[in-house]
Parts: structure tokens; sequence; C-alpha cells
């Protein structure tokens, strides 16, 4: 969040389909939404606040290990 300027919600938004690793960008799309009875997935909070940024080395390194380490866990519970 500090190193992209996003907001909680759109972090908490972001899937794996808004990370393109080749291009080193994250594509804000969504955010997380709370409502009277849950919580969901919707429209950010702008259109503005649609938008494609460039990855930080660091952001792009602790994504990739994530990602890894949650395949990982993915195969062992299967």
């Amino acid at each position: 969040m500090l190193l992209l300027g996003l907001r909680p919600g759109e972090v908490c938004g972001l899937s794996w389909e808004d990370v393109d690793f080749n291009l080193d960008r994250l594509h804000v799309r969504h955010a997380r939404l709370d409502e009277p009875g849950g919580v969901r997935i919707g429209k950010t909070k702008t259109r503005r606040s649609l938008r494609s940024l460039e990855m930080p080395d660091r952001v792009r390194r602790a994504l990739h290990d994530h990602r890894r380490r949650q395949a990982e866990e993915h195969l062992r519970l299967d």
C-alpha cells in the first residue's frame, strides 16, 4: 500500500489477474466494499481510481514469493 499509494479497499480488491509479472504492472480494477450484511468486491471509489501502476522490484518480489507460497499451500491441501 505504502509503496504504491493504494487505498486499503483497493489492496483487498486485488486478485492474481491484476498482477502482470511480465510487464511488472499492477492493475487496480476493483475494491473491497463493506456493506450492511457483508463484504463484496466491486467498483473502485472513483473512475480515476482505475489505473495501472509500475511495480517496484520490492513489490514484485514480495508478490512473487507470496504467490509461490500460496501455490505450495494449495498443493498441500489437495
